[in-house]
């Protein structure tokens, strides 16, 4: 289970909408990587432009990383405080993978 508690909040109490700050104000945890790919990042900073939609769709090749932008989308609705977020997996590795 992935404890977003250990995020980082900026001074002023109010929690980052962009995913591409709570990447950065995310802890060192061990193994994960340090940056975002390119992708990753051209994902997460269109999906943030366009957050205001209903319907969004991010395609990104296998192994490119979505399992972290989907993490990092799923944390930014969060911080929005609209409702809750649900994260579906459609293996068990994905599963603990997204978990790491």
């Amino acid at each position: 289970m992935i404890d977003f508690g250990k995020f980082k909040r900026p001074p002023g109490g109010g929690a980052p909408l962009d995913p591409i700050e709570i990447f950065k104000n995310s802890p060192n945890l061990g193994n994960a990587p340090n940056d975002l790919w390119e992708g990753q990042a051209q994902a997460l900073k269109t999906w943030h432009v366009n957050r205001a939609k209903s319907d969004s769709l991010i395609v990104l090749n296998t192994g490119a990383g979505k399992s972290i932008v989907g993490v990092l989308i799923a944390q930014s609705l969060v911080n929005e405080k609209i409702g809750p977020v649900l994260f579906v997996c459609s293996t068990i590795d994905l599963v603990t993978q997204t978990a790491k």
